[in-house]
């Protein structure tokens, strides 16, 4: 089994980056990691052990995996349900990240179906609904290019946070996996500080070699 490189499983993300991201609150990503005992919350992701006061940080997979689960959640999935049938895919296809590997889009939601059941069976056209949330949970992600993704895993390499409308990523393998301009290692936040600074976005843009509405819309994004 192929297993994921270095950039994408070293630790780059802090919790607050991650929630950010993910559209949610460090408080939930940290219960999805560790859970809370104290209130009897089971953790949505049980493979870490954290030890006392250590900050957390997590990888670019694991930054895909929480973003996938938020978007489940979103429309009604349940946390027991997701916690289920993840480690169903764990086991079933024998990859660390089952939600950030590229069956869960291809194989159209079934990796979500009724917990212990097989996950590799043909979709019942009867139930349309998740293939249809899974399009939309892993729609901001492009995954590895394979010649047979069924005998391989594919994961994600890139995530695109204002959606593939904006010219924005987020690559492990630039700039540390900060908010680049597609395909460079112009971060997001150094154009932010330079509008900032009263520069005019046509200047801005003129001088990194961007359309001026691709900086219009990276600064809609950066100050939503």
């Amino acid at each position: 089994m192929r297993q994921p490189d270095d950039t994408r499983t070293g630790q780059l993300f802090s919790v607050s980056e991650t929630a950010r991201h993910a559209g949610t609150s460090p408080a939930t990503v940290k219960n999805w990691l560790y859970g809370d005992q104290a209130r009897g919350v089971e953790p949505l992701f049980g493979e870490r052990s954290r030890e006392k006061d250590s900050e957390t940080w997590l990888s670019f997979l694991e930054l895909v995996e929480i973003i996938v689960a938020r978007r489940f959640r979103e429309h009604g999935v349940s946390i027991d349900q997701l916690r289920h049938t993840r480690q169903h895919a764990r086991t079933r296809w024998q990859v660390e990240y089952p939600l950030a590997e590229r069956r869960l889009r291809l194989l159209g939601g079934r990796v979500l179906d009724t917990p212990g059941e097989a996950i590799d069976l043909d979709w019942p056209a009867t139930q349309p609904a998740l293939p249809k949330l899974a399009n939309h949970a892993t729609e901001v992600f492009e995954y590895d290019t394979l010649a047979d993704p069924n005998q391989d895993a594919a994961w994600a390499s890139r995530f695109y946070p204002a959606g593939r409308s904006v010219p924005l990523m987020v690559d492990p393998r630039f700039a540390g996996g900060a908010v680049t301009f597609l395909n460079r290692g112009l971060t997001l936040q150094t154009v932010v500080e330079r509008w900032r600074s009263s520069e005019p976005i046509s200047f801005i843009a003129s001088d990194f070699g961007l359309e001026e509405q691709d900086v219009e819309a990276a600064l809609r994004y950066a100050l939503a």
